[in-house]
């Protein structure tokens, strides 16, 4: 069951971000792209860490991820900075 649910997160950020793609300008969007892309990373993240885990073992790491990801993205907002995003996606 999770990972059905799982599954359907993953397919609905990759629609929202598709979306978010169809009506980006250069600038406008660029903290929304950031932030899709920090989400979607998440999910991926979460699947890979936790797969063949006992569904405990993944909601630990799932509150733990969750907690990372909401003070970097907080954080990635708040200071509008630069050097992470590079490190994270490589480019």
């Amino acid at each position: 069951m999770l990972h059905v649910q799982s599954q359907h997160l993953l397919r609905l950020v990759h629609f929202l971000f598709g979306l978010l793609h169809l009506v980006e300008t250069l600038s406008e969007f660029e903290l929304g792209d950031d932030l899709s892309m920090l989400i979607a990373t998440s999910t991926v993240l979460h699947r890979v860490f936790t797969f063949d885990k006992s569904l405990k073992a993944a909601v630990y790491f799932g509150l733990v991820l969750a907690a990372l990801m909401t003070g970097f993205i907080t954080w990635h907002c708040i200071m509008d900075e630069t050097l992470i995003h590079p490190i994270l996606f490589g480019n």
